[in-house]
């Protein structure tokens, strides 16, 4: 069931609304289209219910940076897409841990048997310049293995 509560930093919100100000904080909305917000959303809640299925923790974050305001078209992204989980291949819900682009072409590398979908893939130089960071098919860091 999806919660109507999400607890960040200790403040009760609305599950909704709190998935809007986390995806607010992560993103500079006026440089992604809708479609990456969703995204986002999704990565999120993923991580969220993915923590409540294995460790029973809730729908709780601590510690994190949260937007004291959004728009209504971050909102509207994140409602369209609210509960919605990714799977991973053994049809569990995925990890989703934040990953961070270094120096344009480098990641951080989350190398676990468990999860061979998170192993770091280092996109060739002159291709990953030539990209837009604003394209929304650019996700050099999605690319498969």
């Amino acid at each position: 069931a999806k919660p109507s509560v999400i607890t960040v930093n200790g403040e009760e919100l609305d599950a909704v609304v709190a998935l809007t100000r986390l995806v607010t904080a992560e993103m500079n909305l006026s440089d992604y289209n809708v479609e990456a917000i969703k995204a986002q959303a999704v990565v999120i809640y993923t991580f969220l219910a993915y923590r409540e299925v294995n460790y029973r923790t809730g729908f709780v974050l601590d510690g994190v940076e949260i937007s004291q305001s959004w728009d209504q078209t971050t909102y509207d992204a994140v409602e369209s897409v609210f509960g919605e989980v990714l799977i991973d291949s053994n049809n569990n819900i995925a990890l989703t841990p934040y990953f961070e682009v270094c120096a344009e072409d480098k990641t951080v590398n989350f190398d676990h048997p468990n999860y061979p979908y998170l192993n770091s893939y280092i996109p060739s130089l002159p291709a990953f310049h030539a990209q837009k960071r604003n394209d929304p098919l650019f996700f050099p860091l999605l690319h498969p293995s």
